[in-house]
């Protein structure tokens, strides 16, 4: 067995045998990152991607006949791959890259994001891919087709981020977008139920003006309306019956990741661009 490297040779510019260090470090499992250029983002160390795996547990649903794996990038890409357990192989069984929309091509599609999409009685789930632009992209994983939505009750929004809310029926999701009134941009969140193949408003809401440069939602479990819209120097905890505001320092929240059991209390862990760490409970 090979002895363990130190971190100070692992990480030297100069080191002749670094390939075969990373290797064995890999063998350790340890975990090392390069001290210089280095950011928390969209929960990896580096300018990395976000890889999501969701899990459905709803008794309506029929279980899935193969174990996807469901991979989407900034780069506009997007990738289906399936195991299988004969061969211990993963296997690509689907690709696509998201087409820009012609009075779309000038304008910059800054973020993707998946998520689950449950469509009743048909119990099948698609996959859901927006851009920035308000262009929404289900992918049916029953036959892998792909057909779009364009949800009027957010034309001219430019979307920050979407995510799906715990404890609904109807798939529910919220919406951090920003319009452009009066020479000067306006936060708003929009929780919007999907049903009937489309989208529909469910609640709306101007976020306060000391709520600048929101960029993440977080869903709250046990909690059916419950997230957390984390701002550059400040977060809010939105439920039905309002919203409460804390004020915190100057941090650009890129990841975030929950732990502990106790329902009662939800403790969260956020990482900013500048790679520091904040724990709010």
């Amino acid at each position: 067995m090979s002895t363990p490297i130190s971190p100070k040779d692992f990480l030297s510019r100069t080191s002749s045998s670094r390939g075969i260090q990373r290797f064995r470090t890999a063998q350790w499992n340890y975990v090392a990152t390069v001290r210089k250029a280095t950011a928390v983002t969209h929960s990896c160390v580096g300018k990395g991607s976000l890889v999501e795996i969701y899990l459905i547990t709803e008794n309506e649903l029929k279980p899935a006949s193969a174990n996807y794996l469901f991979i989407a990038t900034d780069l506009y890409k997007f990738c289906v791959h399936r195991w299988d357990v004969v061969s211990s192989k993963l296997i690509t069984i689907y690709t696509m890259r998201y087409p820009l929309c012609p009075h779309l091509a000038e304008r910059q599609w800054n973020y993707c994001q998946g998520g689950t999409i449950c469509r009743r009685p048909s119990n099948y789930y698609t996959v859901a891919l927006y851009s920035s632009q308000v262009r929404i992209t289900i992918i049916r994983t029953l036959d892998f087709q792909e057909f779009e939505l364009v949800p009027g009750s957010v034309v001219n929004t430019i979307i920050l981020d979407m995510k799906f809310l715990y404890g609904h029926r109807p798939p529910t999701v919220v919406v951090l977008g920003k319009k452009l009134v009066g020479g000067r941009f306006r936060f708003g969140v929009k929780v919007l139920e999907y049903s009937d193949n489309d989208f529909h408003v469910r609640a709306w809401e101007h976020l306060p003006g000391y709520i600048v440069e929101s960029t993440l939602l977080i869903p709250v479990q046990k909690d059916p309306y419950g997230f957390l819209i984390m701002a550059r120097e400040a977060f809010s905890y939105v439920q039905e019956t309002g919203l409460k505001t804390k004020h915190m320092g100057s941090f650009n929240i890129k990841a975030y990741g929950r732990f502990g059991t106790d329902t009662k209390k939800h403790s969260y862990l956020l990482g900013d661009h500048d790679g520091r760490l904040l724990l709010i409970e």
